[in-house]
């Protein structure tokens, strides 16, 4: 798979708080083929969403892009017009929200507000209903009449999540960013939409980035993972490499976190401290130098530049030191 339809270069982002500027995204770099799924992981904070809004030119208006570029195929997203933005978005590149009762329109029925965007992008479909009941079905929402004409708030969460996706896939896009789709659903529920994910990948094709703090969930879905923290992309590679051979103290310590059979009855390890807020953040360090276990003078005085070791990509001053 080598058709690139995600390309985010250099790319940083500030947002204005208290009267200061602070970096939010830092110097991130990411990359899409056609038909992957990809993970941008790390925990609440560190600038996944932000990153993803981005994509769509989502952003608050407390933002400003301080460099960088987010490249759909040959065409940087941050050089268009909101009219140029609006053929694409809903298109040829959709997004997933995380909480759909936010998402979606409380006053309207769901099916009205799929066929809406349709129709918005596929002006000429012959049986723009019936293609609203297809997808719907394709999401697993076999009772697709009652599904059609019922009020967000008369479906349960699960039924809302799929919604959200049979909106986000009814124009069949190149690339579909999933915000954490499964934070607010129980277990039973994360794992069939994970399967309708996994399901509706293969047969469109779209590439996907899947934003989420929980790399259980990330192995199993995706075929590479970026790691994020305060800001940073700290480490990146395929998501075999990076299950089996973390380089990182922070992907490190996410994997050791994971509940596991042979922890069983043991307390799980746990990462001290919390990520920085923003205004607390130091620039010119590594991030993660006050949580890291390994961490030495040169880590709260420099920063790390990201670095290819072994099959991947790590930003770390001690990464050779500690995984000799």
């Amino acid at each position: 798979m080598n058709n690139k339809v995600l390309e985010i270069k250099n790319y940083s982002l500030s947002l204005d708080i208290n009267k200061r500027s602070i970096k939010a995204v830092d110097d991130v770099n990411l990359q899409i083929n056609q038909g992957e799924i990809v993970a941008l992981v790390g925990e609440s904070g560190c600038g996944k969403s932000l990153t993803a809004l981005s994509i769509l030119s989502l952003l608050p208006e407390n933002s400003k892009i301080l460099n960088g570029e987010i490249n759909y195929k040959e065409v940087n997203l941050l050089t268009l017009d909101k009219t140029q933005l609006n053929k694409i978005r809903g298109k040829d590149i959709s997004i997933i929200f995380q909480e759909p009762m936010s998402a979606l329109n409380p006053l309207i029925k769901v099916g009205n507000q799929i066929l809406q965007t349709l129709k918005k992008h596929s002006k000429d479909e012959k049986n723009p209903k019936e293609r609203v009941y297809s997808i719907l079905k394709q999401v697993g929402l076999e009772d697709e009449n009652r599904i059609f004409n019922s009020y967000p708030h008369q479906l349960s969460g699960g039924m809302r999540q799929r919604v959200l996706i049979a909106m986000a896939l009814i124009n069949k896009p190149l690339l579909l960013v999933a915000d954490e789709p499964t934070t607010a659903l129980d277990i039973t529920i994360q794992g069939q939409i994970l399967d309708i994910l996994k399901q509706m990948n293969k047969k469109l094709d779209t590439a996907v980035l899947f934003i989420s703090h929980d790399l259980a969930l990330v192995k199993t879905l995706c075929d590479k993972v970026y790691v994020m923290y305060a800001s940073m992309i700290v480490e990146s590679g395929s998501i075999e490499e990076i299950i089996q051979n973390p380089l990182h103290p922070y992907t490190k310590a996410l994997l050791k976190s994971l509940p596991s059979v042979s922890q069983r009855g043991k307390k799980l390890p746990s990462i001290k401290g919390i990520v920085p807020k923003l205004e607390n953040r130091i620039e010119n360090s590594c991030p993660f130098a006050p949580r890291c276990e390994f961490a030495k003078p040169i880590c709260f005085s420099e920063k790390p530049k990201l670095e290819k070791m072994n099959n991947s990509f790590v930003r770390c001053h001690l990464a050779k030191e500690i995984n000799q």
